[in-house]
């Protein structure tokens, strides 16, 4: 995702959704002002007279999700290194193909060859990673 993206979701997130700490767990006020942000008209009166506090809000959670995905990637690099291995080997990945990576299975892919029309196996040399562990949610 990127920043444009995460930031208009964030900014849904604050003013239409009502899920921001600071402003709190409500639908803003309801008016048929539209902003001058652009804010769909339900949410205008609010984020009119608020406009730091939304500002602050968007960027917390923007910040945030950053940090959580940085964290990710830090704790499961190993795991990335190997899944990148194996789409530079093999350019797509199943999911499953993606699992059996990450056990130290690689994929194996049948191709034939139009020189004699026979078949044959092809799987990556990668080295395993570590059993995946479950996921924490």
């Amino acid at each position: 995702m990127d920043i444009k993206m995460a930031t208009q979701m964030a900014r849904a997130m604050v003013t239409q959704y009502g899920m921001s700490d600071k402003l709190g767990r409500f639908l803003m006020a309801r008016t048929r002002k539209k902003s001058s942000w652009g804010i769909p008209s339900p949410y205008a009166a609010y984020v009119e007279r608020h406009p730091e506090i939304v500002d602050e809000e968007i960027h917390r959670m923007v910040a945030e999700g950053y940090e959580a995905a940085q964290k990710l990637l830090e704790t499961n690099i190993e795991e990335l290194h190997t899944v990148a291995k194996g789409l530079l080997e093999y350019e797509t990945l199943s999911g499953q193909e993606i699992i059996g990576l990450l056990n130290g299975k690689p994929p194996v892919r049948e191709f034939s060859s139009n020189d004699d029309n026979s078949v044959r196996r092809s799987s990556a040399v990668l080295p395993p990673v570590r059993a995946a562990r479950p996921r924490k949610t």
